[in-house]
């Protein structure tokens, strides 16, 4: 078992030059005053494990094929899902979707859905379209749309695949080796290596599409900062909102791989969650991670093969 180490002293921020192109424009003012301030499922029946939960350590943890997804679903969660939706949405310049798909999609899946709120605003933004979201949990609202359904599944056209870096970074230094964020992406590697489930998608998602035979695989990544420490407003207001997201976050992220892989206690995941909580309020660390959008298009089948 590992304990997370000790806090390390707060760093002065060290001023280099940005460039537009190249950096997230980093704000004059490093005070935090203002920065604290601010399911009917289609398909017939349903296990009877899908809706019988499990609860560890205080959080709400699917049944459905126990184990296979560690995230929590209860309603905290699910409120860090639909921020990060808002989020990721102002990030992709407030499109839902970057794949040059047909401007009148018909057949929409939504693999990994959550709360459904992508599914749903693509049900909206696209009336004609049959959009059907799946799910190991479900969590998504009774009244929907009459072009979107949700069906919980383990479940040809385009394929888009969006995923955060689990690594925070920093172009001018402030995330240091032993800083609480260094330390938190270390501990998530090792956890996912235990685990037998990589945390490095964002990096591998184009090879993974290649290799499941897509075609016209395009990667764009963009840096999310975490914070409003940034002088463009735009990132400012990302990065208000990735914090928020964080905050809301963090603790499902960790408590069951912590407890249950790393071997921590309770009290032992409490203290490290607090430590990172300081860090990502710290205006001084100008962090970011890289956010990957990965599609593709599956390739047209002969009808006669």
């Amino acid at each position: 078992m590992s304990a997370p180490p000790t806090e390390p002293p707060t760093e002065p921020p060290i001023e280099l030059p940005v460039a537009p192109e190249t950096y997230i424009p980093v704000g004059q003012n490093d005070q935090t005053s203002d920065y604290e301030d601010d399911f009917q499922s289609d398909t017939a029946s349903l296990a009877s494990s899908v809706t019988k939960y499990r609860v560890e350590n205080g959080r709400q943890y699917h049944g459905y094929k126990d184990g296979a997804y560690w995230g929590p679903n209860d309603e905290s969660q699910n409120n860090q899902l639909d921020i990060s939706h808002h989020m990721f949405t102002i990030l992709l310049d407030n499109k839902l979707f970057l794949a040059p798909i047909p401007s009148s999609p018909q057949r929409v899946l939504d693999v990994g859905t959550g709360t459904g709120i992508w599914a749903l605003d693509f049900a909206d933004e696209f009336p004609s379209a049959e959009v059907i979201g799946t799910d190991l949990s479900p969590i998504q609202p009774l009244f929907v749309a009459p072009n979107c359904r949700f069906e919980i599944d383990d479940a040809c056209g385009w394929i888009e695949q969006l995923e955060m870096s689990i690594e925070f970074k920093s172009d001018d230094g402030t995330v240091t080796n032993d800083h609480v964020l260094s330390v938190w992406s270390r501990t998530f590697l090792e956890a996912g290596e235990k685990f037998g489930k990589t945390f490095r998608i964002a990096d591998l998602a184009r090879e993974y599409i290649v290799g499941a035979g897509f075609e016209k695989v395009v990667e764009r990544k963009f840096k999310l900062p975490v914070g409003g420490w940034s002088s463009d407003p735009r990132y400012r207001e990302l990065g208000r909102w990735n914090l928020l997201h964080c905050e809301q976050g963090i603790e499902g992220w960790a408590m069951a791989l912590l407890t249950r892989v790393m071997g921590w206690d309770y009290a032992e995941v409490q203290a490290f969650l607090a430590w990172m909580r300081t860090g990502l309020r710290n205006r001084r660390t100008h962090a970011y991670y890289n956010v990957s959008v990965v599609y593709g298009q599956k390739p047209l089948v002969n009808e006669d093969n």
